[in-house]
């Protein structure tokens, strides 16, 4: 697991077995506020994501719930994209 995907992980789930890592889109949390010139990051980001929204963290969690089931399991070694298509448009 990479440094800033474990920083966002309870400390006791870090030595499990499995490992995790997303690439959401541009996510409406308090910590985007945080960052200078956020106001210009999510005009962008409404502008490319194809919905025109921002990702929300309920988009993020109801892909980990579906990535939860045990069919998944063989699902291994991919890179999920959470943004709405954002990630594939200019």
């Amino acid at each position: 697991m990479n440094r800033a995907a474990s920083a966002r992980v309870p400390h006791d789930m870090r030595n499990t077995p499995w490992s995790c890592s997303s690439l959401a889109g541009v996510t409406d949390t308090p910590a985007l506020r945080l960052i200078p010139g956020h106001d210009q990051l999510i005009e962008v980001a409404k502008r490319r994501n194809p919905h025109r929204r921002l990702t929300t963290p309920e988009d993020v969690a109801r892909c980990i719930v579906a990535l939860c089931h045990p069919a998944t399991y063989w699902m291994t070694g991919n890179t999920l994209h959470v943004d709405g298509g954002e990630s594939i448009v200019g």
